[in-house]
C-alpha cells in the first residue's frame, strides 16, 4: 500500500482525515478485533550539545527534575494499560531478558566481530562488538555441557548476537536523586493548626496545676498527720 502524496501525514483511526495513512480495513482490525501491541523499550538518542537545539539549553535523561517522568508515569499506570481482564497481564517486568550474547555462531561475523580472513578490509570499530567463542556451555542440570560457539558480547554492546549498543540514561534521574538522600528527608511534613494546639497547650497547662494542687494537698495532709503524731507521743501519762 502506497500512500498518496496528498494524504495528511497523521495517524490517528478516530480522525477522518488520517484514513489515507492507513491500509485499508487496519483501523476496522484495531477497533473490531482484540489487537495489543507490547513495548519492551524505547530507546531516544540525546546530544549534550545545547547548539544543536534551537531555544533554551534543553534538559538530558529520561527523568529531568524539572519534568519527572517516571514518577508521573508510575502514578499514571492505568493510562498506558489495557482494560480488564487484559491490564492483569501488561504489569510486572519484561517477560524475556536482553540477553547479552549467547547466541549459537559459526564465525566473528555472526556476533559483530570481523573474521579473521577479513581483517584488512575492516575498519577496527566493526571489531568491538562481539566475538564468536567455543567452549563448553551448560545446557541444564541435567543434561550437563555441551561444545559449541556462541557469541560473546564486548563491552557497550548488548543482544543474543552482541549487535545493539548497551546504552542508557547516563544522567541522574528525577526519581534517582529523590531516592539517593535520607530516607526521613522523603517523609512529608505534617502542619498542625494552630487552633489545635493552642487547646493542647491548654490542656497541659490545666493538667500541670491540676496536678500540682494535688500534691500539695497530698503534702498537707502527711504534715498535719505527722503533727497530731508527735502532739500525742509528748503528751503526759497518768499513774494509774
Amino acid at each position: 500500500y502506497n500512500i498518496p502524496d496528498s494524504c495528511a501525514k497523521c495517524y490517528d483511526c478516530n480522525n477522518a482525515t488520517c484514513a489515507c495513512s492507513f491500509h485499508p480495513g487496519f483501523c476496522n482490525m484495531m477497533k473490531s478485533s482484540n489487537v495489543a501491541m507490547y513495548i519492551d523499550h524505547v530507546r531516544v538518542y540525546q546530544t549534550t550539545n545545547h547548539s544543536a537545539h534551537v531555544g533554551d539549553p534543553h534538559s538530558v535523561g529520561c527523568d529531568p527534575v524539572a519534568y519527572p517522568t517516571r514518577e508521573f508515569i508510575k502514578g499514571h499506570e492505568y493510562t498506558y494499560m489495557r482494560t480488564p481482564p487484559f491490564s492483569y497481564h501488561d504489569t510486572g517486568p519484561l517477560a524475556k531478558k536482553i540477553k547479552k550474547g549467547g547466541a549459537r555462531c559459526q564465525t566473528n561475523s555472526d556476533c559483530g566481530g570481523v573474521d579473521e580472513s577479513n581483517e584488512s578490509s575492516q575498519s577496527q570499530e566493526t571489531q568491538i562488538r562481539g566475538s564468536c567463542v567455543a567452549g563448553e556451555y551448560n545446557q541444564g542440570f541435567f543434561t550437563g555441557s555441551v561444545f559449541e560457539r556462541k557469541c560473546q558480547c564486548n563491552v557497550g554492546y548488548t543482544g543474543p548476537n552482541c549487535l545493539t549498543m548497551d546504552k542508557r540514561d547516563d544522567e541522574p534521574g528525577a526519581w534517582e536523586l529523590r531516592t539517593q538522600t535520607k530516607i526521613f528527608k522523603n517523609l512529608p511534613t505534617p502542619e498542625v493548626p494552630i487552633t489545635l494546639l493552642v487547646a493542647l497547650s491548654g490542656l497541659l497547662v490545666t493538667v500541670f496545676v491540676v496536678a500540682c494542687r494535688q500534691v500539695a494537698g497530698k503534702n498537707r495532709e502527711i504534715y498535719n498527720i505527722n503533727a497530731s503524731y508527735s502532739k500525742i507521743s509528748t503528751a503526759p501519762r497518768r499513774l494509774v
